[in-house]
């Protein structure tokens, strides 16, 4: 009987560590928000993104998202009002805390800790913002150095998928697929990159037979 009162109750202190083990909080304190709902989206590709959960900041700022099975690997979003805070998940963070300003956040002026992805992007981004980085440094980083995760998102929000910037765009796409292939934004990037290819090369197509039609 005793002995299996104890199998009972180890069994049960066995569900409630796995369970903390695998939950993920993120928190933190944003100045100037006080009151307002602030939303935690799932990034599918280019804008497109699912509201995962929704929050309203207390009097003083502070919010608090508790995702008991855990991040997932992925790119996700803080929304409040306008603002925007980008998460980028290995998907082995246990408590994610984002300090800030309500009007600074679009200017990447906050501070994020426990997501190492995260952090490493935050940080790269300000060095750019703040000339620390040039761009051909960054465009380095990004395509070569970079977790393919984080090179994705520098070359989706700083560069964006222009024609100048396409040899960049061909070597962050096929990193990202082939590092995180699950993704839906891996996969909505490159045929954004490949609609883009397409394009350059129907309009030097184009440029072509113009030259020849009138020689």
């Amino acid at each position: 009987m005793v002995k299996n009162i104890f199998f009972l109750v180890f069994s049960i202190l066995m569900v409630s560590a796995c369970a903390a083990n695998k939950g993920t909080s993120i928190s933190g304190k944003i100045e100037g928000a006080s009151k307002m709902s602030v939303y935690l989206d799932k990034m599918k590709g280019g804008n497109n993104s699912e509201i995962l959960l929704t929050a309203e900041t207390g009097q003083d700022g502070t919010f608090e998202f508790k995702i008991p099975e855990g991040l997932k690997k992925g790119i996700y979003r803080l929304r409040i009002g306008a603002q925007l805070v980008d998460i980028l998940s290995n998907g082995s963070e246990k408590k994610v805390v984002v300090n800030g300003s309500l009007s600074q956040l679009n200017n990447f002026e906050y501070t994020v800790t426990g997501s190492p992805l995260t952090e490493e992007y935050t940080q790269k981004v300000q060095d750019y913002i703040n000339k620390k980085m040039d761009v051909p440094s960054l465009q380095k980083y990004t395509g070569e150095t970079a977790d393919p995760m984080i090179g994705y998102q520098i070359a989706n929000r700083l560069f964006t998928v222009r024609p100048e910037f396409i040899d960049l765009h061909n070597k962050v796409s096929s990193r990202y697929l082939t590092a995180y292939p699950e993704q839906e934004t891996a996969q909505f990037y490159q045929q954004v990159v490949g609609q883009l290819a397409q394009s350059i090369k129907c309009k030097v197509q184009q440029q072509n037979s113009g030259r020849t039609t009138r020689s």
